[in-house]
C-alpha cells in the first residue's frame, strides 16, 4: 500500500491518526539502543560532524536562507546546502520550484501535497529542513531507513501492520542502496511530498513526546532526523 493523503490534510489529524504508534515508535528505538534517543543523537556523524556541528551548521544554514530575499542569493545557499549534502546542485527551473515550496511551508493550515516539489526530494528536503528545522526534516535514503526500522519494529511488537497508509515510507534513491522488507522504494513524486511531509510530522510529534519524558528536554524536529538518519547507519 502506497501512503495516502489524510483528510483533513494537517498535522493535528495525522498525529490523531496514529494515537498510540507515536510512543511505540518513541519505545522501539530503545530495542536498538536501550540507552535511549539522545545516546543515538549523541552518535550523529556525517561528513567529519558530530551532533554539536551537525546542530550549529543547521542553525547558520537557517539564519542564511531566511536573512536573504528570493532571487539569485537565496539560490546560492540552496545549492550551498545541497553541495554540503553531496548532491548534485540545482539548475534555475529547479531552484524555482523551491521557492514556491517555501512560502507553502511557511503556510501549513493551507498546504496541500502539490505544493510540495516532490523532485529529488532527498535533496529538496535539505533545504526544506533548513528553511524551519523545528517543523521540517530531511527526508533521504538513511532517514527513511530509520523510519522504516522504527515502524517494522511497532509493527513487530504489536504483531500486526497498524497504519501502513500513514507509515510505509517509502525509501528514495540514495546511498542506504535499498528499503527494508515491506516497505517500497520511492515511486513517483507525489510519494515523495507525502513521505517527507509525514516524516516531518512524525519528526515533530515525537519531539514533543520526548520533550516530555525524564532527561533532555530540548528536542525539535531536525533533532529527531539527525537520530533516524544515525540510525539508518547502524542497523
Amino acid at each position: 500500500m502506497a501512503l495516502q493523503v489524510i483528510v483533513p490534510f494537517s498535522y493535528e489529524a495525522f498525529v490523531g491518526a496514529l494515537d498510540g504508534a507515536i510512543e511505540g515508535l518513541r519505545l522501539a528505538l530503545e530495542q536498538h539502543d536501550p540507552q535511549g534517543w539522545e545516546a543515538v543523537l549523541n552518535r550523529y556523524a556525517f561528513r567529519g560532524m558530530g551532533r554539536v556541528e551537525g546542530e550549529a551548521l543547521r542553525t547558520q544554514y537557517h539564519n542564511a536562507i531566511r536573512r536573504v530575499p528570493n532571487g539569485v542569493g537565496r539560490a546560492q545557499i540552496m545549492n550551498d546546502i545541497v553541495d554540503w549534502g553531496g548532491m548534485a546542485r540545482l539548475c534555475e527551473p529547479l531552484a524555482n520550484a523551491v521557492n514556491a515550496t517555501l512560502d507553502f511551508l511557511d503556510d501549513e493550515q493551507n498546504l496541500t501535497v502539490a505544493d510540495v516539489e516532490g523532485r529529488r526530494i532527498a535533496s529538496l528536503s535539505k533545504v526544506y529542513e533548513m528553511w524551519n528545522p523545528s517543523l521540517w526534516i530531511i527526508y533521504d535514503s538513511y532517514c527513511a531507513k530509520g523510519l522504516q526500522w522504527l515502524v517494522s519494529s511497532l509493527w513487530q511488537m504489536r504483531q500486526e501492520v497498524v497504519l501502513p497508509e500513514y507509515l510505509r515510507f517509502p525509501c528514495p534513491p540514495g546511498r542506504a542502496h535499498q528499503s527494508l522488507d515491506g516497505f517500497p522504494l520511492l515511486g513517483t513524486h507525489r510519494q515523495a511530498a507525502l513521505g517527507f511531509i509525514y516524516s516531518s510530522w512524525l519528526a515533530r510529534a515525537l519531539a514533543e513526546q520526548l520533550n516530555n519524558q525524564n532527561g533532555w528536554n530540548g528536542w525539535q524536529a531536525f533533532h529527531v532526523e539527525m537520530t533516524l538518519f544515525q540510525l539508518g547507519h547502524e542497523i
